[in-house]
């Protein structure tokens, strides 16, 4: 009877193997599409067994099996693969992010308002060809206007266009703090939890890793990160090198207003000090963004180096040392080299409408009408009244005063100031000097009026840019279209000193424009016209979008060979499972089939008692 019973206690336990086996396998076919889910693998295992003989020197060791039980239910994960996903997954997003941004600044240089940019050149240069043939002509003097208007108008729009977009991505970079920080505290509570469930050590809380290693999965394509789990089950993660979720939690991130630039930069406030405004970046930017050194990582990262620091403009691209600091992003770079083009177009059209004499000359002047002495850039400390400004004038001033003993002032010419050409100017209708340049700052004049102590003559010195002042740039957003031209064509600069047309006038503008005398940037040697320049800016952006499209399709396929990879490790096969369910569902009835056999033997043997 024992042995009869004990093996209704065999039947039973493989029915209760079997089922659990169904189930599990039930619930595999039931996320075959849910993302992040691992396969449950079931693993049987002999239960315990009852000893009949004790082994000895004359018999053998004796035992009777007690049944089948579920070992363990293996949540399988390959460590190495996850690790390797996670860091190319990071990679890939980076170049993918920076091929989208070359993308959507191609598409803002090739049509703005449903026309392409080029266009604005291409009308520009056609009324200048127009303005050769006739100066004085008004329908071309209006041609030239209506053109320069418009030529600032779409580069004021153009450049408009790519600081909002640089916004936008700024706003990107914010949106993207705040979601890893909201993934950053959920793997927390779900360590915590997971440490709760598996700490008697009976189960495996597999719904719960599974969500917390698909965060990390979408954590990796954020930024660059380091995964260690412990013996308890918690998970610690660093992030850019830095500690983010540690056992006293989650280290969420800052970020650091410019209210200049109204720009993000992230930041660790538990490493920081606001009292010292000692702040620790959690990206590192000073080196460039290369695969072997891992810093071409996360699309944080990427919306960082794309942004920039700043808004492009000219002064980026004065030497190799400033250029170094806005090539790698695609924002600031094309920002610069329009505004550059744009304050080429304008000093070649004033400088030949309003002449100015070589530094040289303007030096020789200087001294026969002033009595100057001249002195350099460097030796002019207005803030010290080494030397004072002139009353009442900026800091792009290039002359001076200074005191002598007597009471008296005598002028103090920079080494760089320029005075007008008055011989080489060219004159409106009205003969008045000076001329009127086309496109005005609107906070600075191009001339200030210095009468002569000596011969009494009045002499017209240039308001020269500032380099620490953008107000003082001929550059996008800071000039205009000059207003008393726009009200009366006539007084447009178009005749000689004697009255006779300026015929040299046009031949001298359409000349300048086809001259080759821009550079792209620095590093750029070969010189080029303004349609060309356009040309090199749109061909320069489509080969960094070639290489960031094909470094990006190389790691989508990276990333998508180990990700099948990983499923063979944990994804869910239906056949497979289907396989499996037919089997544990005929262990299932043979199990069934053994209990009812020997349910019917019980029942006969006790029946012949």
């Amino acid at each position: 009877m024992a042995n009869g019973f004990g093996s209704l206690y065999i039947g039973q336990s493989g029915l209760m193997s079997a089922q659990n086996a169904l189930n599990t396998t039930a619930n595999n076919l039931a996320n075959v599409n849910t993302t992040g889910y691992v396969r449950q693998q079931v693993r049987f295992a002999d239960q315990e067994y009852s000893t009949l003989k004790i082994a000895s020197s004359t018999t053998n060791l004796q035992q009777a099996g007690l049944g089948v039980s579920i070992g363990d239910v293996v949540h399988a994960r390959d460590v190495f693969l996850d690790k390797a996903f996670r860091l190319e997954s990071g990679r890939e997003a980076f170049y993918s992010n920076c091929y989208e941004i070359t993308t959507q600044v191609e598409d803002l240089l090739q049509e703005l308002d449903g026309e392409e940019f080029a266009n604005s050149i291409t009308d520009l240069y056609t009324a200048i060809e127009e303005m050769a043939k006739d100066p004085a002509d008004s329908t071309n003097q209006n041609l030239l206007l209506q053109k320069c208007e418009l030529f600032l108008s779409r580069s004021a729009s153009l450049y408009s266009d790519f600081k909002s977009y640089q916004s936008n991505l700024n706003n990107q970079i914010k949106d993207a703090v705040d979601t890893i920080n909201e993934i950053g505290n959920r793997i927390y509570e779900l360590n915590i939890e997971i440490q709760r469930v598996e700490s008697a050590g009976v189960e495996t809380s597999m719904t719960l890793r599974d969500e917390r290693d698909q965060l990390l999965d979408e954590l990796s394509a954020y930024a660059k990160i380091d995964v260690v789990e412990d013996q308890t089950g918690f998970v610690s993660v660093e992030l850019e090198g830095s500690e983010f979720i540690i056992d006293r939690g989650c280290m969420n991130m800052g970020v650091l207003y410019d209210s200049d630039t109204t720009f993000y930069t992230p930041y660790w406030p538990h490493l920081s000090n606001d009292e010292t405004q000692s702040y620790i970046e959690v990206f590192n930017l000073t080196y460039d963004a290369k695969t072997e050194n891992n810093t071409d990582i996360g699309k944080v990262k990427s919306l960082l180096i794309q942004r920039g620091d700043h808004f492009g403009n000219k002064s980026d691209m004065e030497s190799l040392e400033a250029y170094s600091k806005i090539e790698s992003s695609t924002m600031m770079e094309v920002e610069a080299e329009l505004d550059q083009m744009y304050g080429k177009v304008v000093d070649i059209i004033n400088n030949l409408f309003a002449p100015n004499l070589s530094v040289e000359d303007s030096a020789a002047t200087f001294q026969s009408a002033f009595n100057t002495i001249t002195v350099s850039d460097e030796d002019i400390d207005a803030e010290n009244s080494t030397y004072k400004l002139l009353s009442g004038k900026s800091e792009s001033n290039t002359y001076y005063e200074v005191g002598t003993a007597n009471g008296k002032t005598q002028i103090v010419a920079a080494e760089s100031a320029q005075i007008l050409d008055v011989d080489n100017a060219y004159y409106g209708i009205d003969h008045e000097l000076p001329p009127r340049e086309i496109f005005v700052r609107n906070s600075e004049s191009r001339y200030t009026e210095v009468v002569s102590p000596l011969n009494g003559e009045t002499y017209y010195v240039l308001n020269a840019e500032d380099p620490e002042n953008s107000n003082t740039w001929y550059h996008i957003g800071t000039t205009r279209i000059n207003d008393e031209l726009q009200k009366q064509i006539t007084l447009m600069p178009a005749y000689q000193g004697d009255g006779d047309v300026a015929y040299d006038l046009g031949e001298a503008l359409s000349v300048a424009w086809s001259s080759a005398t821009l550079t792209l940037n620095p590093t750029d040697n070969n010189v080029t016209n303004f349609e060309s320049y356009y040309n090199k800016m749109i061909d320069k952006l489509a080969t960094d979008g070639s290489i960031y499209s094909a470094a990006s399709d190389t790691l989508k396929a990276t990333t998508a060979s180990l990700e099948s990879s990983r499923q063979q490790v944990t994804g869910v096969s239906s056949d497979e499972e289907l396989t499996n369910m037919v089997k544990f569902q005929s262990a299932y009835n043979a199990s069934s089939r053994f209990m009812t056999v020997i349910s019917q033997m019980t029942e006969t043997i006790v029946g012949l008692i």
